[in-house]
């Protein structure tokens, strides 16, 4: 699989990059509640030094998220959206997944917050099914029911960075949870295109230490795009917050945690955007609900035997040899 810059990640890295240069224009009431005040790096001409770089930065968080080299478990996504347009997608949602560094299963289902998870995924309903994925030898199988079709429910696609790579529906990793889709690798391999390079400050938090990473352009004051960074926790990011002309566009709080005692990794993400006025546009967060890292997956938990799926969902010519 291409590891490099996707079109779509890179595309979305040009809007940013000149939004950096030129200036520019549901659910429960406690969900729609943002932060009261974002975190304030120390800006100014008397920023303290540090002789951290941001490639340090960068390695260090490969470092920690390599560790992972398996994981399976349940992670709880629930999107809100405030405005006048309302979504058909239920706002909860339950994404069953287990991945290793040669494929990955996934199965995103609607969820009610109160039936038992296991259940959902021994017997799931395919008629709510949201998404249904392996991801084996370079090539993607989407499951999507079809009545009445002699070729069953399978598809198989050959696997494309540009639309499959830090993708949740398709396949989910644990890393998505630390960042944005133009992650801070992506930021700083596009540093070029920049006109001034990111600040890299140091701070405080609760008596120990953080990292500021501040993208900015002097020539758009009020301009910026900031990563709060914990050296002692992976060098994982904490927050990120994008804003202009004095408002926010987003910001995203991140909570770290340890899988086994052992891996640093981004157990909870909430992110807010707001609309041109302030007021609150979209509330979307992710945690896990269960989670084992690095464990030894059995041979069927890669395989179609994890989606339970009936005799039907496959072509007509094999049904009575699909595994049970």
């Amino acid at each position: 699989m291409n590891i490099n810059l996707t079109r779509s990640v890179k595309a979305s890295l040009r809007v940013l990059i000149m939004s950096l240069a030129v200036l520019t224009q549901g659910g429960l009431e406690s969900f729609a509640q943002a932060p009261t005040s974002a975190p304030s790096p120390p800006l100014g001409k008397d920023v303290p030094a540090t002789s951290v770089t941001l490639a340090q930065i960068i390695a260090r968080q490969r470092e920690t998220i390599s560790q992972i080299r398996s994981a399976s478990g349940v992670a709880v996504w629930r999107e809100d959206v405030y405005t006048t347009s309302a979504s058909s997608v239920p706002p909860l949602r339950l994404v069953h997944f287990a991945y290793s560094t040669t494929g990955s299963v996934n199965l995103i289902i609607p969820w009610d917050g109160k039936t038992p998870i296991g259940r959902l995924r021994e017997k799931p309903d395919w008629s709510k099914v949201l998404a249904a994925y392996l991801v084996r030898d370079d090539v993607v199988y989407g499951i999507k029911p079809a009545q009445l079709s002699r070729d069953g429910w399978i598809t198989a696609t050959p696997y494309n960075p540009a639309v499959h790579d830090r993708n949740p529906l398709v396949a989910f990793r644990i890393e998505y949870l630390a960042d944005e889709r133009v992650t801070l690798a992506d930021l700083y391999a596009s540093q070029k295109e920049m006109e001034t390079p990111p600040q890299i400050i140091p701070a405080q938090k609760g008596g120990n230490p953080r990292l500021w990473v501040i993208f900015s352009n002097p020539r758009t004051p009020g301009e910026s795009l900031r990563y709060l960074v914990n050296p002692s926790k992976g060098y994982l990011t904490e927050y990120i917050g994008r804003f202009s002309g004095g408002r926010k566009i987003f910001e995203t709080t991140i909570v770290l945690g340890k899988a086994g005692n052992t891996v640093w990794i981004p157990a909870r993400r909430i992110k807010y955007e707001y609309q041109p006025n302030g007021t609150l546009q979209r509330r979307s967060e992710w945690y896990f609900h269960t989670l084992e890292v690095n464990s030894m997956l059995p041979p069927y938990e890669l395989s179609f035997s994890y989606f339970h799926l009936p005799p039907e969902a496959w072509p007509q010519k094999i049904q009575t040899n699909a595994p049970k």
